[in-house]
């Protein structure tokens, strides 16, 4: 299973993370008023296994997910759960905000 994802380090150190399938990354998904643009910069990044993501995933505070894998791989971790998941033209697209206690 192979994602693309793109680091965005915040000014205060948190960290965001824009998950992809492959499949999908560089592509304008459009659905009456929704739409999600992953050709755009915010989600060109590296390259990376699932192993890659499951390390990553505990060390952001916010998730952008596109794609069956990316959003199911972070459901059966916890981070996502069904109810939150849209469809736009048929990819599942989720965001999560993560609050780490001190």
């Amino acid at each position: 299973m192979t994602f693309i994802l793109r680091i965005h380090k915040r000014p205060d150190g948190t960290l965001l993370l824009a998950i992809c399938d492959k499949e999908v990354c560089g592509k304008k998904h459009v659905e009456g008023k929704l739409q999600i643009d992953t050709s755009i910069t915010f989600y060109k990044g590296e390259e990376v296994t699932e192993e890659e993501v499951k390390k990553i995933l505990p060390c952001a505070t916010h998730l952008n997910l596109v794609g069956q894998k990316a959003v199911g791989l972070a459901k059966s971790m916890g981070y996502i759960q069904h109810e939150k998941i849209l469809k736009i033209s048929g990819v599942p697209y989720a965001e999560c905000v993560i609050i780490q206690e001190s």
